[in-house]
This record gives structure tokens, sequence and C-alpha cells, in this order.
């Protein structure tokens, strides 16, 4: 069940806000009807998904993988 479709965040920019995600015009909060969505709009100026990409992680600064105590390959590998 899905209810309120609110922004993720709001950001401040210059002494200005915007939300991250989210639509403007939903009236009722407590539940949601398929058939409200198509009068659902986003504010021009907010922040919507544009895209996403899954890259190899780029380290940093160079690491040597020594350290005193440790006795682990850092840093561990990922995706970002």
């Amino acid at each position: 069940m899905i209810r309120a479709v609110e922004p993720e965040a709001q950001l401040q920019l210059n002494g200005k806000w915007y939300n991250v995600g989210g639509v403007d015009g939903q009236k009722e909060r407590a539940y949601l009807r398929p058939e409200w969505m198509p009068t659902f709009t986003a504010k021009p100026e907010d922040f919507s998904y544009v895209k996403h990409e899954i890259s190899e992680l780029d380290p940093l600064l160079p690491w040597k993988g020594i350290s005193g105590g440790l006795h682990i390959r850092l840093p561990e590998k990922g995706r970002s």
C-alpha cells in the first residue's frame, strides 16, 4: 500500500528550499488511488531522478595496504 508521495529530502541552497522527489497535488495523504496519479505534477525547480550508474570504485588515496596492526587489505572493493 502506498500512502503519500512525499519528497525524499529537502535542500536549502542560497536561502531557497528545494524538494528531492515527491509530487505536488495529492490532497489526501492517508491513501493513494491510482486514478489520481495523472493529476500529480512535479515542480520544475525541484530535483528529480534522471539516471544512475554502477561503476567500480576509484581509490581516493594511493593505498599500499600496509598498516600497523591490520592484516587485511584496505580499502575493501566495492561499487558506487
